[in-house]
């Protein structure tokens, strides 16, 4: 009987610590819940700038002109612009509307001649693109930049805010001036000499690809 008794007292103990989940469980089993947000926006956003497709023009110069690395062209402006959604420092429900603080631009050089490209991207320039059959011109790059918060057009006086930073650069928009519109962001762009070598006479023809990433 003793023998009995006793194995009855080991399974009502082994069953009490198997019970099902309940009140006490809690205590020895912790547990939560984890919520998922996402949200779907209207249209995919696209890129463009004014000019709607057309070249920057950089203007025309003599080859003397660049005597030294620093000497750079007269900036041209121009806008990068977002089209089917627009850029907002808060969220507010519209489903065209994404927010300046989890969004990015990148700019990448498309010259694609990887050693070429060291040399330029270096000084933050965009290699020449030789197409066409013209005579393009040597030791000549395209320095791009974009207007920070505060600033109506970049500043070329200083040595900040490149678009390209070697071959490829990754830039917050918070980084960026975005007017009221939230879909224009100022830019411009000039033509520099690249090394202490000379410029030679041609065609200057640079390409850059702009990539809007947001979360």
């Amino acid at each position: 009987m003793k023998r009995l008794i006793v194995a009855l007292s080991a399974f009502a103990i082994g069953t009490a610590a198997f019970a099902a989940p309940g009140e006490k469980d809690n205590t020895i089993f912790p547990q939560t819940t984890i919520d998922f947000e996402g949200r779907i926006i209207a249209n995919a956003c696209k890129l463009n700038t004014d000019l709607n497709g057309a070249p920057v023009q950089l203007g025309t110069y003599p080859a003397e002109y660049f005597t030294t690395t620093d000497i750079q062209t007269a900036p041209v402006t121009f806008n990068l612009k977002i089209e089917d959604c627009r850029l907002v420092q808060k969220l507010s429900g519209k489903t065209d509307e994404i927010e300046i603080e989890t969004s990015s631009l990148t700019f990448s050089d498309l010259n694609n001649d990887y050693e070429t490209m060291g040399v330029y991207n270096t000084n933050h320039l965009l290699a020449p693109i030789a197409e066409g059959g013209e005579q393009s011109a040597e030791n000549i790059g395209v320095l791009v930049k974009y207007a920070k918060p505060g600033e109506n057009t970049p500043d070329f006086e200083s040595n900040d805010a490149y678009a390209i930073n070697g071959a490829s650069n990754l830039v917050s928009t918070a980084d960026m001036r975005v007017l009221d519109d939230g879909v224009t962001i100022p830019m411009a762009a000039v033509m520099q000499k690249a090394t202490d070598g000379d410029v030679t006479p041609g065609k200057v023809k640079a390409r850059m690809k702009v990539v809007l990433q947001y979360k």
